[in-house]
């Protein structure tokens, strides 16, 4: 890595356009003399790198969040969108417009959206990778304890049920899933002939019952789904996702289940 002054910078970067910081030192006989006013404390990258990743170190109070904020606030006077990954709620008070559309994505946050899993399967084939971020793999668990709940989720999918329609069902599997996998070759994988088996998988699923429990139970004129995602071309939106607390942890296979992936 390489440490280069702000002049240096400038010199080789002049030209670009895109986000930015605002920096305090004074500007340079070069920067006068070459750049234009508004311009010199500006350290820009280019608008094509944008979409790339940066990397803010420094210590408690050196001014990451502060620097995080610049950006938010270039991208809000754009009128384009931004995905805010938000656990700690800084950014929520200053930047959060529900007028404008925006969404926070936290089921223990009142504003929080409508939100089907079965909404975003726009093939059946993707219910498995819905099921994958829920169930995701565990270097200590048997892999069949991941991957059978992963194949009767995945197929629960498939009939398109609602938030509370996939609840019920996981927590009382009998009848409810029983009944569903019953002539398929999903069915020996809760086989009432393999008891340890069977309550194994049926667990894991019951846990996952309770994380979607935890979702919004009523679906409103503001609901999250890719189509809805979609619409911010028309209609420009923060997304803020605010974890934070015990049920972080459980929180973390819903964003992961779709959350992100469908933004």
């Amino acid at each position: 890595m390489n440490l280069t002054t702000r002049t240096q910078f400038h010199r080789t970067n002049r030209h670009h356009t895109g986000i930015g910081w605002k920096t305090t030192n004074w500007a340079s006989v070069w920067e006068r003399a070459v750049l234009p006013e508004a311009e010199r404390a500006m350290i820009r990258v280019a608008r094509q790198h944008e979409t790339q990743h940066f990397l803010l170190v420094g210590d408690s109070g050196a001014g990451k969040s502060t620097l995080i904020r610049q950006l938010l606030l270039q991208v809000r006077e754009r009128g384009e969108t931004a995905i805010v990954y938000d656990p700690a709620r800084e950014y929520v008070p200053q930047f959060l417009d529900s007028d404008r559309g925006d969404m926070i994505l936290n089921p223990l946050d009142a504003r929080m959206p409508y939100w089907n899993p079965s909404d975003e399967l726009l093939h059946p084939t993707e219910a498995d990778a819905i099921a994958k971020a829920l169930f995701p793999d565990r270097e200590r668990e048997i892999p069949f304890f991941i991957d059978g709940p992963r194949t009767i989720f995945a197929h629960l999918l498939k009939y398109r049920p609602t938030p509370e329609q996939l609840c019920r069902w996981l927590s009382k599997p009998d009848p409810e899933i029983y009944r569903r996998v019953a002539g398929t070759p999903i069915q020996s994988i809760i086989s009432k002939f393999a008891d340890n088996q069977r309550e194994g998988v049926l667990g894991m699923l019951e846990r996952a019952s309770r994380v979607l429990s935890l979702l919004p139970t009523t679906a409103s004129k503001c609901s999250l789904s890719r189509d809805s995602i979609s619409a911010v071309e028309q209609f420009p939106r923060r997304i803020q996702i605010t974890f934070g607390g015990a049920p972080n942890m459980a929180l973390k296979s819903l964003k992961s289940a779709s959350w992100l992936t469908i933004t």
